[in-house]
C-alpha cells in the first residue's frame, strides 16, 4: 500500500499548527483536510454524499498512518529550506499588475539547486510575501508532483530574508519593494 495523491495544499500555518488538504487518487479524488501539530496529524472530511463519507471512513481506518508518515516527510522537506545558509539564483520573471486597486508584484526566482522556480507574490499593502514552490517529491506511483504550494508559513523569517536579500536590489521594482522583507 502506497501513497496515491493528486494534489497537496497548505492553506494556513498558525501557532505551529499546519492546516492543509490533499486529494486521494484511489478514492475518486476525495479531498481530505488535515491539521498537523507537533508532528501529529488529524484528518477530516467536511462535505459530500454518504458514499464519500463512507470512502473517507474506509481510508481513515486502513491507510491514514501511511499518509500521515508521507505528509510528515513532505512537510519536513519544506522545513529543510530553513537550513540553507545562502541562496543564489536568477530572475525568471518580474511582473507588476494592479488588482482591485492594489499593486501586486510577481517575481519568479530560479535558485541554484532547486528543481523549479520559487514564486514571490508581493502586495503593495502588506510587508510580506506569499511564497510558493513545487517540490520534486512524487505524490503517487506515476511519479507526478503536486502543484506549487505556499510555503512562507513553514519558513522562518530569517530564511525568507536570506531568500529575498540577494535579489532586493536587482529587481526592476526595487524602489517599490524596498521596505518589504527587511
Amino acid at each position: 500500500m502506497g501513497v496515491e495523491l493528486t494534489s497537496i495544499s497548505i492553506f494556513q500555518v498558525e501557532d505551529n499548527v499546519i492546516y492543509g488538504s490533499f486529494r486521494l487518487k484511489n478514492y475518486e479524488n476525495l479531498r481530505v483536510e488535515f491539521e498537523c501539530e507537533n508532528e501529529s496529524f488529524s484528518f477530516s472530511y467536511l462535505f459530500g454524499r454518504e458514499s464519500e463519507q463512507n470512502a473517507f471512513q474506509k481510508w481513515l481506518h486502513f491507510e491514514k498512518d501511511v499518509y500521515a508518515k508521507f505528509m510528515l516527510n513532505y512537510l519536513n522537506e519544506i522545513k529543510r529550506l530553513n537550513e540553507i545558509p545562502m541562496f543564489k539564483g536568477e530572475f525568471e520573471r518580474e511582473i507588476s499588475t494592479n488588482f482591485v486597486g492594489e499593486q501586486i508584484y510577481l517575481i519568479d526566482v530560479k535558485y541554484e539547486g532547486f528543481h523549479k522556480k520559487v514564486n514571490f507574490n508581493f502586495s503593495s499593502h502588506k510587508n510580506h510575501a506569499k511564497i510558493s514552490y513545487q517540490f520534486p517529491i512524487p505524490i503517487n506511483s506515476e511519479g507526478e508532483y503536486s502543484r506549487e504550494i505556499q510555503i512562507e508559513g513553514l519558513l522562518t523569517k530569517e530564511t525568507i530574508q536570506r531568500m529575498w536579500e540577494p535579489f532586493r536590489d536587482k529587481t526592476k521594482y526595487r524602489l517599490n519593494l524596498m521596505h518589504v522583507l527587511r
